[in-house]
């Protein structure tokens, strides 16, 4: 990017040593050099402003992309791990001690956040549609609210008689039942809607990730730049 700056410097130096030509008596061939040299030289500084714009945000796409993958990520590894029971074959082969596990396992669910979302905020409507940008947010929302349940349930896990762990849920009261896995059934439900929004999360970035290649881009526009310019020179001559 220097280089073509100092280059471009000296082309407009070279445009002031034009031959002049004269109409009316007036010399006009470095006044036209100048303006075309000030010109150039405008669009040079825009097209390198809108350089660095674009850098910082690829940047910031990046970083937005590794986050919401990450996130997704650990759910995907959290479930790979503690793998929740489907609520109907919980029924009808869980035991009291499933449930147990399933509060004592929310001690390592993921610490997920969202803090670079809000960061590059200003950025956003530079990448997503607006109804792209609302399912973003309903679920980082419904991520938040995920993982607050998750603490807020390890903190006051199951009690029962030891006795008890290993009884099948669907040989208790079904009062109790609905007791004992209320919470669970909860969490196992928003769970599993959260994985599902997931999917549509990671295609709405991958669609994105064309659509940074801003270096060709600039490449090419200075390419025209220079063509024009020197066809203008060939056309004063």
């Amino acid at each position: 990017m220097i280089k073509l700056i100092l280059s471009t410097k000296l082309l407009y130096l070279s445009l002031l040593k034009i031959n002049p030509f004269s109409s009316n008596g007036y010399i006009i061939g470095p006044f036209i050099g100048a303006i075309i040299g000030s010109l150039f030289t405008w669009i040079l500084a825009y097209i390198t402003e809108k350089y660095s714009y674009n850098k910082r945000k690829k940047g910031a796409y990046t970083i937005l992309n590794s986050e919401i993958r990450t996130n997704i990520s650990n759910l995907e590894r959290y479930k790979l791990y503690y793998p929740l029971i489907n609520r109907w074959d919980l029924l009808n082969n869980g035991t009291i001690k499933d449930i147990k596990n399933f509060y004592k396992d929310l001690d390592d669910f993921p610490n997920i956040k969202h803090d670079n979302w809000d960061k590059f905020i200003e950025f956003v409507p530079d990448f997503f549609r607006e109804y792209e940008i609302e399912m973003i947010i309903k679920f980082n929302s419904n991520l938040d609210r995920l993982r607050q349940q998750a603490e807020h349930l390890s903190e006051n896990p199951l009690i029962f008689d030891e006795k008890q762990k290993n009884m099948k849920l669907n040989d208790i009261e079904y009062a109790q039942y609905m007791d004992i896995t209320k919470h669970y059934n909860m969490f196992e439900k928003n769970f599993d809607e959260l994985l599902k929004d997931s999917k549509k999360i990671k295609k709405i970035f991958e669609e994105k990730r064309d659509k940074f290649d801003y270096f060709k881009y600039n490449i090419i526009v200075m390419i025209i730049g220079y063509a024009i310019l020197f066809i203008i020179l060939i056309l004063l001559k």
